[in-house]
């Protein structure tokens, strides 16, 4: 059997305008905005990329939709 699992920042923001679209979204989804809250609580922006470099990561933009099947 297979699943989907989506994972975003902010998820939900992305999934109100996917489902008003009628995309099938499936029932799990994971938001690392969420995961920051917890995991960085004195992070100065929970924006994507100044998060990404608050804790080191190298931040790429991406245009469009990734979906992994």
């Amino acid at each position: 059997m297979c699943s989907s699992v989506v994972v975003g920042h902010n998820v939900n923001f992305d999934a109100a305008f996917l489902k008003n679209a009628g995309v099938k979204l499936p029932s799990e989804m994971f938001d690392t905005l969420d995961m920051a809250y917890i995991l960085e609580p004195s992070a100065p922006s929970y924006n994507l990329g100044q998060l990404a470099d608050f804790i080191g990561i190298r931040f790429i933009k991406a245009i469009g939709l990734l979906l992994i099947v």
